[in-house]
């Protein structure tokens, strides 16, 4: 069924909505995500970034600020930037 409880107040955390927004040009890959609870207002923003450097392999760098980044530590506040690479946009 429905049970929360191992964490009965994610959603207080990271939200019930989502948008993102794509932008190409060129080669180059920019998004925008956002996501948030509007009751608690908590919530998160990501942005990106991704660039080909060769067939299906990308340069990849991320920005996040806010809560829910991972699952462990879904109600814990963070900044952070990560770089490396991705094998998919």
């Amino acid at each position: 069924g429905n049970d929360l409880s191992d964490n009965p107040d994610l959603i207080d955390y990271v939200g019930c909505g989502e948008v993102k927004f794509s932008y190409f040009t060129g080669k180059h890959m920019f998004t925008l995500k956002g996501r948030g609870n509007i009751s608690t207002g908590n919530g998160a923003i990501e942005a990106t970034y991704s660039y080909p450097l060769i067939k299906d392999v990308y340069l990849y760098g991320k920005i996040f600020s806010g809560y829910g980044e991972s699952l462990i530590d879904y109600n814990n506040y963070i900044t952070k930037f990560s770089i490396g690479f991705s094998f998919s946009r």
